[in-house]
């Protein structure tokens, strides 16, 4: 899967450990486990665990096969399977 960070992806929970560049670092390095990819109307959602935590990114639907991201941050799985 091809990931491109948005300009507010960038931005975004910047000053926390886990926001949309650290966890695209983590998923691309092959260290996010147990991921899931859920697919939805609108949007799409990763999320899985990195180093005992469970943090996810929503994305934009995929155009050319790149999803860009819109933001990532920690939380809980439910929060990632009701987005």
């Amino acid at each position: 899967m091809i990931l491109k960070l948005s300009e507010h992806a960038k931005k975004k929970h910047a000053d926390e450990k886990w926001n949309a560049v650290t966890i695209k670092a983590a998923y691309l390095d092959g260290r996010m486990k147990r991921y899931e990819l859920l697919e939805g109307k609108t949007a799409d959602v990763l999320f899985g665990e990195v180093d005992g935590e469970i943090v996810g990114l929503i994305l934009s639907k995929p155009k050319f096969g790149i999803h860009v991201i819109i933001t990532g941050f920690a939380a809980p799985a439910e929060y990632w399977k009701s987005v």
